[in-house]
């Protein structure tokens, strides 16, 4: 499937409808949650209310810059924009140290560094050339889901990286992947829908445990008896038919809703839903 076959998708339309009014305010979105690591409460009554409470504390060491912390949107905006030029001038230059030295930053930005650097350093020189395979074969404007994405490395780290190299391109993790499933699950329950069609089936991340957390249930996981959403495994393949369906349908919701205002309304759009995907449950 391509972007326009998945847009053109009866389904895809109706759900695009159903959300955009839900943006705004027009019709009510309400959500909130505790905060199992702070006890702090969060909530907001629209989906775009939800990006204005943004908030991400990171910290990243980044060439020349040294060491970068925030957590509102635009200070993570800035630190990524750093990043961002960074990353492509070294694939520009063939420069495999700094290309390096910037995704490490990226990975540390989004607290996902761990085995994903040491993936990354074992490619050695031929580092430019993946991201440069990736770029071309991940590009939301050609890709099709036909493609066996065969040598491409995908899960919650390497997304943060393809969403600065690539345009229109969604970090979609865990917390994206959870409110796009609690938003379905509302559109399906009031459209009275019988099951998860195959281009709405997002699949979610099990969110890391704090010593706050009480009983087994994973605050990711929007699923209830009637509608069963998939999991996000380490599965490259799957997670990449994930990230491609997100691109596309948000970008489409972001041009068409109140984020077209934003400077980057994907990007907006992303941070409301990492946001309101924090607890689903």
């Amino acid at each position: 499937m391509n972007k326009q076959e998945y847009l053109e998708q009866e389904i895809v339309k109706e759900f695009i409808d159903w959300l955009i009014p839900r943006i705004s305010g027009k019709v009510e979105f309400n959500h909130d949650y505790i905060n199992s690591r702070d006890k702090s409460s969060w909530k907001c009554n629209s989906i775009f209310n939800a990006f204005e409470k943004y908030k991400w504390r990171f910290n990243c060491v980044i060439p020349n810059k040294g060491k970068i912390s925030g957590n509102t949107f635009i200070e993570s905006k800035d630190a990524l924009e750093i990043i961002e030029k960074g990353m492509k001038y070294s694939i520009q230059e063939n420069n495999q140290k700094n290309l390096l030295e910037y995704s490490s930053s990226i990975l540390e930005w989004g607290g996902v560094k761990r085995s994903n650097y040491d993936k990354l350093k074992g490619m050695e020189e031929n580092i430019t050339n993946y991201y440069k395979d990736s770029i071309k074969r991940l590009n939301p404007e050609t890709v099709n889901t036909k493609d066996d994405f065969s040598g491409i490395n995908m899960n919650s780290g390497f997304t943060k990286i393809y969403s600065l190299l690539i345009n229109n391109f969604v970090i979609y993790d865990s917390r994206v992947g959870a409110a796009l499933g609690l938003l379905i699950k509302s559109f399906l329950t009031e459209k009275n829908i019988a099951r998860i069609p195959d281009e709405l089936n997002f699949a979610y991340g099990n969110a890391r445990p704090t010593k706050n957390d009480k009983g087994p249930i994973n605050r990711r996981n929007p699923s209830n008896e009637k509608y069963k959403f998939p999991v996000l495994t380490n599965n490259d393949k799957k997670h990449i038919k994930n990230n491609i369906y997100a691109n596309w349908l948000l970008k489409e919701i972001s041009d068409n809703s109140k984020f077209q205002n934003e400077s980057s309304p994907i990007r907006a759009l992303e941070s409301a839903l990492f946001m309101i995907g924090y607890s689903v449950n």
